[in-house]
């Protein structure tokens, strides 16, 4: 996992404190976790998608000198099961979205024959992958995939347009792709997407955020284009109830930040005191809840443990985690299904250095 220390310090320029009391709700109760065994090592579980029906997980393995790569896991019954792996070489993959068992799209890179990163868009049609005629982008790497209302798929990430490293934007509808990259000109790498329509889109971006309006991007105040905060995940009740979260690097270890969109204006959001970032945020029984890693500073090391905040109706607090707090490792990923929350990520300890994976979930 790369880990860059460095100290910033920033004023941001980021609505004042609060919630508007109108979205004032009843506290959620603290989850009550249920760890699901994961049969495969050194792996961590990126990012969780799916439904009830069709769980799947995204994996990121960290021990290639074994001859492990990533790939997708799927949940069946009570074990997670590795599905075969794509026919690529020296491919790293990100963002997935789930339509069922047999419909499930990948996003990522490869460098099979290339020192660059090509981007790619894979399909599972559940006996195999397909790798899918993506956009003409030479090199780059798409981070996050999303289906919009419509069925259309929305990519985002980076690529080289023009000559130029930069963040874009395409969509899948009716057989063709669309490139969606006026206003991104001068942007750097697109993280993640809340696609609510064709013609209102959200994207964070490594500096800042901006609204696609069917037309052009837009950057909003909400959100400096300094690169001091970095947008990471979105949750959405719907286009009036929007949320936020990422990290604000205020110092070598950051901290989270929320923000809370409600159809005109984006509010920041109090968080307990804590370090780190928040990697993932999705609503549940009604309420947002976040999770992440807290990070401590150990002479010249940097170790990282699992957090999880739920929201009180006022500010979001810590809440229970699947793991003694102890436990070194970060949760990454949340999924909302009809019946269950689930959380993944990874898991490590100092008498044994190899990464853990994690799934858990709450009924």
């Amino acid at each position: 996992m790369r880990r860059i220390v460095t100290a910033f310090v920033a004023l941001l320029l980021i609505a004042p404190l609060g919630v508007p009391a109108a979205v004032a709700r009843q506290a959620a109760p603290d989850p009550v976790w249920t760890t699901t065994p994961v049969d495969q090592r050194d792996l961590i579980l990126t990012e969780i998608q799916g439904d009830d029906d069709a769980l799947f997980a995204v994996t990121q393995a960290y021990a290639p000198w074994e001859g492990q790569r990533p790939g997708v896991l799927r949940k069946d019954g009570g074990k997670w099961v590795r599905l075969p792996d794509p026919d690529l070489k020296n491919y790293e993959l990100h963002g997935l979205v789930v339509g069922s068992v047999n419909d499930v799209w990948v996003v990522g890179a490869s460098e099979t024959d290339q020192p660059e990163s090509t981007p790619r868009l894979l399909h599972w049609d559940g006996k195999s992958w397909t790798v899918m005629p993506g956009p003409d982008v030479p090199y780059g790497v798409f981070g996050d995939i999303e289906r919009g209302p419509d069925g259309s798929l929305w990519v985002t990430g980076w690529g080289q347009v023009g000559g130029r490293e930069r963040a874009v934007v395409y969509r899948y509808a009716d057989g063709r792709w669309q490139s969606l990259n006026v206003g991104l000109e001068d942007s750097i790498n697109g993280n993640v997407l809340a696609v609510l329509s064709a013609t209102d889109v959200w994207l964070g971006l490594n500096a800042g955020l901006a609204h696609w309006d069917g037309k052009i991007w837009t950057y909003v105040d909400a959100v400096p284009t300094n690169g001091l905060v970095i947008p990471l995940a979105f949750a959405a009740d719907d286009r009036n109830n929007l949320w936020l979260t990422g990290i604000e690097h205020v110092d070598a270890l950051g901290r989270p930040f929320v923000l809370r969109y409600d159809g005109t204006t984006w509010t920041r959001v109090e968080v307990g005191p804590t370090t780190g970032s928040f990697k993932d945020i999705a609503i549940w029984n009604g309420q947002p809840i976040a999770v992440g890693e807290r990070l401590k500073m150990d002479g010249r090391y940097i170790h990282s443990y699992p957090i999880a905040f739920r929201f009180d109706g006022a500010k979001f607090v810590e809440t229970s985690i699947p793991v003694s707090p102890s436990t070194e490792g970060a949760l990454r990923s949340l999924v909302s299904t009809a019946t269950r929350l689930w959380t993944s990520g990874h898991t490590t300890s100092p008498d044994n250095p190899r990464y853990n994976p994690l799934a858990a979930f709450t009924s």
